[in-house]
């Protein structure tokens, strides 16, 4: 494979975040060891594709590299190294600056014990994906499945415990669900945001619940009670009469589970008129007109 790191991922010099991390979700698939158990080369096109990803997804490294090319990560720093003094290599051989001779210096310097040591173990890729959840499961708690695709290309579904009183935009990380790491390293993790979907008639208001309450001028003049399902169980709600349009009543404890305690519950009424009257009611209100207390404000 290419030693430039773009061309390794199969990239341009200009390429955005997402199209790094996308190539090399499918490469890592392609060249991923337990995929090719028959192709020698794989584990190390696999490692290749690893370090470049490694390079090229972290700002700074990336920055180092397009200025200085791949000799970035050998670079001395300090007294008397790059952009100390020059190269301390320059000028130098290997024997020269590790010894010769008698199985020590170059060989020391690389080796412990006398056994070469291996590539590093290198966490896996982690994913990211979005998760919506249902308006109730936000309020109260509970699990969800996400279906997530595993380095072996397979979809394979996650379930994922969701804490109460989580919010849309909000993250949950599955720790080690991701891509498998390599040389022995973790597996990556799975960063989920989520998306909580609304509710056809509550409404989240920080930790308490709004929820409007139609009412007929029959129930309002003359009261009512009301079943009310709520996240964790239908209450009964007495209506007194003369409720005007706009009364909250206050239900404690039933609004968003929280974690040191639950929010309340708001029930805000709303008086619906008839769109025509019977006559007989016009009569009734007929007779009771009297003047208007607005009409004594003056300013």
């Amino acid at each position: 494979m290419s030693n430039d790191y773009y061309k390794t991922l199969g990239l341009s010099r200009g390429a955005e975040k997402t199209e790094i991390q996308k190539a090399y979700r499918e490469l890592a698939r392609k060249y991923h060891p337990d995929m090719n158990p028959d192709d020698a080369t794989a584990k190390s096109k696999f490692q290749e594709v690893q370090h470049a990803y490694d390079v090229l997804s972290d700002d700074n490294k990336r920055s180092q590299y397009d200025q200085f090319g791949e000799g970035f990560e050998n670079m001395a720093q300090g007294p008397g190294g790059f952009g100390g003094g020059g190269n301390p290599f320059s000028g130098a051989d290997l024997e020269s600056l590790f010894g010769g001779g008698g199985g020590g210096g170059f060989e020391q310097f690389f080796n412990t014990g006398g056994r070469p040591q291996g590539p590093r173990p290198t966490k896996g890729q982690s994913l990211e994906d979005k998760l919506e959840i249902p308006f109730a499961t936000a309020v109260t708690g509970g699990k969800a499945s996400v279906n997530t695709v595993a380095a072996n290309g397979n979809t394979t579904a996650v379930q994922v415990t969701i804490p109460a009183g989580i919010e849309s935009g909000q993250k949950i990380r599955l720790k080690g669900k991701g891509y498998p790491g390599s040389n022995g390293g973790p597996n990556g993790d799975i960063l989920l945001t989520i998306k909580v979907a609304p509710h056809p008639d509550y409404r989240r208001n920080g930790y308490d619940l709004e929820l409007t309450m139609p009412l007929t001028l029959a129930e309002a003049l003359l009261g009512t009670e009301l079943d009310i399902p709520t996240p964790y169980s239908t209450i009964t709600l007495k209506i007194p009469a003369g409720t005007p349009s706009g009364k909250r009543f206050r239900v404690k404890q039933h609004g968003v589970t929280h974690k040191t305690g639950t929010g309340n519950l708001f029930v805000i009424t709303q008086i619906h008129l008839p769109d025509e009257p019977p006559a007989e009611l016009v009569e009734q209100i007929d007779a009771l007109q009297q003047p208007n207390p607005r009409n004594q404000i003056s300013w």
